[in-house]
């Protein structure tokens, strides 16, 4: 009896040991799982930062070559000669240049006051308005593809326009023009002209300016 219970309680100590070392391995593997998914997202984040740096790294590039761009198209520009931009007069340094800087207007009386002052312009070169025989060649140009009644005088028309610009000897033609069309001719007679000149020359004298008075 003696030899049984002692064998009994053997087998079930070996079997408690067994259980033991079976819920030890299943934790040790549990743990395993655990580190390496850590190590996984870990790695993720890595990746996902990397990817993110990338993208703005690419970002910056593309800002750059756009600014480089931009800076060659304004270099070229300066070394054409004649530009609408300005001119390269001198090279300066690597990093800087001369440049000479053309502007022109015909509306110098809306300009800001401070582009006038002395120092901000070197020099400020005026080209009058046309004179007569000017005027009546620019009548002739902006005439030519009009349908125009025989024995109109541009000369007479040129007269009446004293002091008008290019621009004004145009915007005559093009009201003549509209005048024939309003009555539904085809032609334009001198009639229509000395209409088109008393509504283009009609100004208000005080925003009627002379520009030598601005100059000053």
């Amino acid at each position: 009896m003696a030899a049984v219970g002692v064998e009994a309680g053997w087998v079930g100590s070996a079997a408690m040991e067994e259980a033991c070392s079976a819920n030890g391995g299943s934790n040790q593997g549990e743990g395993l799982r655990q580190y390496y998914l850590q190590h996984i997202h870990e790695l993720q984040l890595r990746v996902r930062q990397k990817t993110h740096n990338l993208n703005r790294l690419e970002a910056q590039r593309n800002g750059f070559n756009s600014k480089v761009r931009m800076l060659r198209e304004e270099l070229q520009l300066l070394q054409e000669p004649g530009s609408y931009v300005g001119e390269v007069v001198k090279v300066m340094g690597k990093n800087k240049v001369l440049v000479k800087v053309l502007m022109a207007t015909n509306r110098i009386d809306i300009l800001d006051q401070a582009l006038l002052r002395p120092g901000q312009i070197d020099r400020k070169i005026e080209f009058p308005n046309p004179n007569e025989e000017s005027r009546q060649d620019i009548l002739k140009i902006h005439s030519r593809k009009m349908n125009l009644m025989r024995g109109i005088d541009l000369k007479k028309i040129a007269e009446k326009m004293n002091g008008a610009s290019g621009a004004e000897l145009k915007a005559v033609c093009t009201e003549a023009g509209m005048f024939a069309l309003r009555e539904r001719r085809v032609h334009v007679t001198q009639e229509d002209f000395e209409m088109a000149v008393a509504k283009v020359m009609k100004k208000d004298t005080e925003k009627n300016m002379s520009l030598r008075k601005l100059w000053k």
